[in-house]
């Protein structure tokens, strides 16, 4: 071809410059505070890694801003900074596509859970909600925001029709296996033996289910304890990669979401989304309900605890 379009993949991108030095125990002042330190070595960048730090910037301070760590006045100060970049950057959409693109997944190395919905869905928050007083710990702040997200889906006929009509996870995976660990590491081999099959690899909402499957079922083996960390770590990879066709779809995330927890349902009976939420954010925390040593939680009890854990049950 005579002509090529350029290519807008930085060869630096922001995870190259930014140097990550904070763990204070919040992953949104981690971010921020990692962006500040570099904000020299950034703006001596390409335009597409200052523009990307304005992305992870907006969304830091919109994250912190709803978690009642920064003021509102902060947050517009932030919000003002990024408008500036997007004037003195490129300002085509497949511009601003990219840029985005690379702050998610310069944040994603803090936490899976910032994907592009979920960025999207802070920003959402932070602009149009009401917030309220008091302070949300990471665990709260993702638990609120799937929730707010799984609420304003409308619950009508039609969407009950539809839900009978798109495929579902739980009629390709197979019950095949029995582990001394309990259902939840049965789930997860059953569920890493549906994602061979080429059917789910090529629908991307029964990618997203099998993601959100393996997140829940190897959480809740961390939380229970006894569980090598690399599980985890293992997962998270494989997590990232099912999860990333749907993009920003938030009702192909809901409907994901929705299915793992149908799925659990036929492992453990009962199963909520609130449970799985909770779990989910357990682990993303590092948090175990038992160490090492200590012996394994049944499931009983595993659920018993995420709904004491729960910030609305109490």
């Amino acid at each position: 071809m005579f002509f090529r379009k350029k290519n807008l993949k930085a060869d630096v991108n922001l995870s190259d410059v930014v140097k990550k030095a904070h763990n204070t125990g919040h992953v949104f002042i981690d971010i921020n505070n990692d962006l500040g330190e570099s904000a020299e070595q950034i703006m001596r960048s390409s335009p597409i890694v200052q523009m990307a730090y304005g992305y992870a910037r907006r969304c830091a301070a919109a994250a912190m801003h709803i978690q009642g760590l920064v003021d509102k006045e902060t947050y517009d100060h932030v919000i003002s900074i990024f408008k500036s970049l997007q004037v003195t950057t490129k300002q085509s959409d497949e511009f601003q596509e990219a840029a985005f693109e690379g702050a998610v997944n310069f944040m994603l190395e803090y936490s899976h859970l910032i994907s592009g919905y979920m960025v999207k869905k802070i920003i959402s928050v932070a602009e149009n909600y009401d917030l309220p007083p008091g302070q949300l710990n990471d665990q709260q702040l993702f638990h609120k925001l799937l929730e707010t997200a799984y609420n304003e889906q409308p619950k009508t006929q039609e969407s009950s029709q539809h839900s009978q009509a798109v495929p579902r996870i739980i009629n390709y995976v197979e019950q095949s296996h029995s582990f001394a660990l309990g259902p939840f590491a049965d789930m997860l081999e059953d569920v890493k033996k549906a994602a061979e099959q080429r059917v789910v690899l090529r629908n991307p909402l029964l990618s997203a289910a099998i993601s959100y499957s393996l997140d829940l079922s190897s959480s809740a083996l961390w939380v229970a304890g006894g569980v090598n960390p690399k599980l985890l770590q293992d997962i998270d990879r494989a997590i990232v990669g099912f999860r990333g066709d749907i993009g920003s779809d938030k009702q192909l995330h809901t409907e994901a979401l929705e299915q793992a927890v149908e799925l659990a349902n036929v492992y453990v009976p009962g199963v909520t989304l609130t449970q799985a939420l909770v779990i989910i954010m357990l682990a993303e925390q590092g948090e175990r309900l038992m160490q090492n040593g200590e012996g394994i939680l049944d499931v009983d009890e595993i659920m018993h605890r995420a709904n004491q854990l729960d910030p609305d049950f109490m």
